[in-house]
């Protein structure tokens, strides 16, 4: 009873401090394995939130997803899905590939609220975004925008999103306004609140969803990404 009085008690100090709380979320990496008991600790922990591997970026669906998707749905009150992206395969079919996979799974669209496209340097194990020169960001534009697209047909813009950093998405886009009317989720310092954001893109913060704060964190017997909802 003293634990919970005290962790109860800085977590009010806190909010105090930051004239806000936010919700706590968490991402699965792709090598992570948790079991029904992780997502429920969690959940006793305040972590509200789940982000699941749909897409891998070899542009194969992760077969995975459904499972973590119901351990999730079971303890957590929202639960999303991240498509990570090949850049040398076709955007629209991988999309499209994607999501007959995630049938096929029995993933349901009920059962996650958004899609997440990840727009991140040095994640891709067979092709990385060029960067070269503004040639190189028009064409990942072109890219990213067919993947937007392709996903769009599937499900309404308010639950598509883009996941990314203010450094990446300059590098690879020329900081372009391709994503401006969907949600983001950046990567930002390791601070549990919204104070480091920059706009960038086209974004302000009304349009930020969530922050990825800290990475590979153990906790509940397995490994997280740690971020906040707003």
């Amino acid at each position: 009873m003293r634990t919970l009085f005290v962790c109860f008690l800085l977590t009010f100090l806190s909010c105090l401090h930051f004239s806000k709380c936010y919700d706590l979320s968490f991402d699965i990496p792709y090598n992570s394995k948790p079991l029904d008991s992780d997502f429920a600790c969690l959940a006793e922990q305040g972590y509200s939130s789940g982000v699941v591997e749909g897409l891998k970026s070899n542009g194969n669906c992760a077969l995975d997803a459904k499972y973590k998707l119901d351990l999730c749905n079971g303890h957590q009150s929202r639960c999303d899905l991240a498509f990570d992206l090949d850049r040398e395969k076709d955007p629209v079919t991988q999309i499209n590939d994607a999501i007959d996979c995630l049938k096929k799974i029995n993933v349901q669209n009920s059962d996650f609220n958004k899609i997440w496209a990840i727009v991140e340097l040095g994640r891709q194990p067979s092709g990385e975004w060029p960067i070269g020169n503004s040639s190189d960001q028009s064409s990942n534009v072109d890219f990213i925008s067919k993947v937007l697209m392709a996903i769009s047909y599937y499900l309404e813009v308010d639950r598509i999103g883009i996941e990314t950093s203010k450094t990446d998405w300059s590098q690879i886009t020329g900081d372009s306004t391709i994503g401006i009317e969907f949600g983001l989720y950046y990567h930002g310092d390791n601070q549990e609140n919204f104070e480091d954001f920059v706009p960038f893109g086209g974004w302000t913060f009304d349009q930020v969803e969530m922050k990825k704060y800290s990475t590979n964190q153990e906790i509940c017997k397995a490994t997280f990404d740690l971020g906040l909802i707003q």
